[in-house]
């Protein structure tokens, strides 16, 4: 939340995990007492009181926002809207965020001293910026821009490439370009390193793009008849 008003541009930091519960309610009354309070624990009845007096942003997108708001991506975070998303121009304020942010300096670091960013602190340092740029990508595939929505989901990954999830998007801009062989390949890799009904369902989507004795369908055949990795574990 930013209230000028009262803070200069300061920002107040708020637990959107604990907006149901009686006692942090509590705790903004006495520590924020210009906010205004539910009559209910109810996150959503929260911020239609404060909608209209502060700028409210997130890293996550909350779902019980549905149907009332929509969250506008801006690149590292959301910000709340009543105004439903235009991906053609907020691809102008997602491609301003990353171009002012540190993520080029991070990047620059990480490809320079490899191990100083392996500690954990970095790593989730790095887990955020990801998700931030899989978030990005997610923005561009919607705009149709497919250059600009590759090259945040290859950014996302080289900093985490813990999350299989960018190796998705990658997947699905390829298949957006029409080039099957290279989606299925990438969505191979993605399903070496997590089993994830989306790639699944994304693999049987592209099974068309392949003859029918081709080494992709009979790939996708296989997956489909044989127990999985992880099934044969079990």
């Amino acid at each position: 939340l930013n209230k000028e008003k009262y803070f200069n541009e300061r920002k107040i930091v708020l637990h959107g995990s604990k907006l149901s519960f009686d006692y942090y309610y509590l705790y903004l009354k006495e520590n924020y007492p210009f906010l205004k309070i539910p009559s209910s624990n109810d996150p959503l009845e929260f911020l239609d009181l404060n909608y209209s007096d502060f700028n409210i942003y997130t890293n996550s997108r909350y779902e019980f926002v549905k149907n009332t708001y929509y969250w506008q991506n801006l690149g590292l975070l959301y910000k709340l809207s009543k105004e439903e998303p235009d991906y053609n121009k907020d691809i102008d304020k997602i491609k301003r965020f990353w171009t002012n942010s540190n993520l080029g300096t991070i990047v620059y670091y990480i490809k320079e001293h490899p191990l100083a960013f392996r500690n954990l602190f970095w790593m989730d340092v790095r887990k955020v910026y990801s998700i931030g740029l899989q978030n990005s990508a997610f923005a561009f595939i919607k705009a149709k821009d497919y250059d600009g929505a590759m090259k945040y989901a290859e950014m996302a990954y080289f900093l985490y490439p813990m999350d299989p999830d960018s190796l998705y998007l990658q997947a699905e801009i390829y298949y957006a370009k029409k080039n099957c062989s290279k989606a299925f390949n990438i969505i191979k890799k993605a399903l070496s390193q997590k089993e994830d009904i989306l790639y699944y369902t994304f693999l049987d989507k592209i099974s068309n793009c392949f003859s029918e004795n081709s080494p992709e369908r009979q790939y996708i055949c296989l997956l489909y008849t044989s127990p999985s990795p992880r099934d044969k574990r079990q």
